[in-house]
């Protein structure tokens, strides 16, 4: 929703910079430091919603990508065009990534049009 969506944009960032992995250069732990930061910062607030996030990131002439929910990096270069894609889409209904949210306590549900996750407060 637009509030998590919002929280996140304002936040995230700031999670990355403070991840002790991204001291060290660690730059992959510390993205996933930043997101579950961040998740856990947003589930403390009242608000009821939750959102997708991508974010790519250059370090020392390398390109980091990192995303949650179902969001998408695609990357097209070149005289043709091509495109390549960069990440593995996260879709609750597929049973490995099912299988992961349950674990972690969550919840797939279908939500009128479309699969949902859902989790504990």
């Amino acid at each position: 929703g637009r509030a998590c969506a919002r929280f996140a944009a304002e936040k995230l960032h700031a999670a990355l910079l403070a991840a002790e992995a991204f001291e060290r250069g660690a730059v992959l732990p510390a993205l996933r430091e930043a997101f579950l930061l961040t998740d856990d910062a947003f589930r403390q607030t009242e608000a009821d919603s939750g959102a997708c996030a991508l974010v790519a990131l250059i370090v020392g002439g390398r390109l980091f990508v990192a995303h949650v929910g179902d969001s998408r990096a695609v990357l097209c270069s070149g005289a043709g065009g091509a495109a390549v894609r960069l990440t593995e889409d996260h879709k609750p209904d597929e049973r490995g990534e099912r299988a992961r949210i349950e674990r972690a306590g969550g919840e797939v549900v279908f939500g009128g049009r479309c699969w949902r996750v859902t989790h504990p407060r």
